[in-house]
């Protein structure tokens, strides 16, 4: 008599373990893990689609106020840009570029992590709210407003 194959031997060990497989274990290049239901509840791997899905899936539904865009202080020259990624670019009334990143929440704290060569990123926190095309900034530190219109 022939003797079972790995894949029937492991199959009848599953069974009497409590485990079911959701499918032989010689098909493909899928693991033991990831065919495996045990308690009815099915058991896999990590997975980085899964994981970028949450997290996109998180941070859309907590975003703050739309900031992404183009920006002028109203009355000056200064300008912002903010990017979908957290990054921005600014530049002062005076003509001085500066770029970096910034996290927001869904009440409006900003946080801003300006970087400048040769030193490090200098952090200015404050609120942010948006109307229509009007953007205001409160700093956190000191009482300054600022006021930035949306640019087409």
């Amino acid at each position: 008599m022939k003797s079972p194959s790995a894949s029937k031997r492991l199959h009848r060990i599953a069974n009497k373990s409590g485990s079911r497989l959701a499918a032989p274990l010689n098909q493909g290049n899928m693991s033991l893990e990831t065919r495996t239901l045990q308690k009815g509840k099915f058991k896999f791997g990590f997975h980085p689609l899964l994981a970028f899905l949450a997290f996109f899936l998180i941070v859309s539904c907590a975003s703050g106020p739309d900031i992404v865009g183009s920006w002028r202080e109203i009355g000056k020259s200064a300008t912002l840009e903010f990017r979908r990624d957290g990054t921005f670019k600014a530049v002062d009334n005076q003509g001085m570029a500066v770029s970096g990143k910034y996290t927001l929440d869904e009440k409006g704290n900003m946080r801003v992590e300006i970087t400048l060569q040769g030193s490090p990123p200098e952090v200015v926190n404050g609120r942010v709210a948006v109307r229509g095309d009007e953007l205001t900034f409160e700093y956190s530190d000191h009482n300054e407003i600022e006021r930035y219109k949306r640019e087409k």
